[in-house]
């Protein structure tokens, strides 16, 4: 397992500096036509295993420059978003066939 991440693809900041991005799938993509499909295909899973962290997932960056991960629940972490009081991150998962949203609480510790 690899301690990269595949392509960091969104990126939200907290008051507190703190830098909130998804790791999906993505960076693992090849160009195809339109005709082969939707783009999700399961050889993008297989990669994650093989040349990537070893998981989708919401990562953090400290201030202080220390990385953490926050979830790898999400198969297609796709979107973030600060609920209106500032005490939840939204993340979307964009499974093709059912994307959702998802609320984690944000912790200072």
């Amino acid at each position: 397992k690899s301690n990269t991440v595949h392509a960091p693809n969104d990126v939200v900041v907290a008051p507190s500096g703190d830098v909130y991005f998804t790791d999906p799938v993505y960076g693992f993509l090849l160009k195809q036509f339109m005709h082969l499909g939707h783009p999700d295909q399961p050889y993008l899973d297989q990669a994650v295993q093989e040349r990537g962290a070893g998981c989708t997932g919401v990562y953090r960056c400290r201030a202080g420059g220390a990385v953490e991960l926050v979830t790898s629940l999400l198969e297609r972490p796709n979107g973030l978003a600060f609920s209106a009081d500032g005490g939840a991150l939204w993340v979307a998962n964009s499974v093709k066939d059912t994307p959702s949203w998802h609320a984690f609480p944000l912790r200072e510790a």
